[in-house]
This record gives structure tokens, C-alpha cells and sequence, in this order.
């Protein structure tokens, strides 16, 4: 005999899906602003040396 399906196991089984392509989406818009914050941070660190020449200069 088959036993009775339990709705909240099948509206689990159909959300989870549903909310790990939200958490990938969520990651993937964290890295994309990691990369711009690490190229930010290497152009100030650019004009940082750059300064610190004219000075010594």
C-alpha cells in the first residue's frame, strides 16, 4: 500500500528548487560586486603609490 503523500513535503519538494536558484542568484550578485569593489580598491591603491612617488619626488 502507498502511503498518503504529505502536502507539506510536496510544496517542500517544489520550493526548494525555487529557493536555491534565489540563493545562487543572491551569491552570484555578491561576487559580481566583490570584483568591482577589488578593482576599485586596486585603483586606489594605484593612485595611492602614485602620490606617494610625487611626493618622494
Amino acid at each position: 500500500m502507498d502511503k498518503p503523500k504529505d502536502p507539506s513535503i510536496e510544496h517542500t519538494q517544489r520550493a526548494l528548487p525555487h529557493k536555491l536558484q534565489q540563493v545562487c542568484h543572491t551569491l552570484q550578485r555578491l561576487e559580481q560586486k566583490m570584483i568591482l569593489i577589488g578593482h576599485r580598491s586596486d585603483q586606489i591603491a594605484l593612485k595611492m603609490q602614485q602620490i606617494r612617488e610625487n611626493i618622494q619626488n
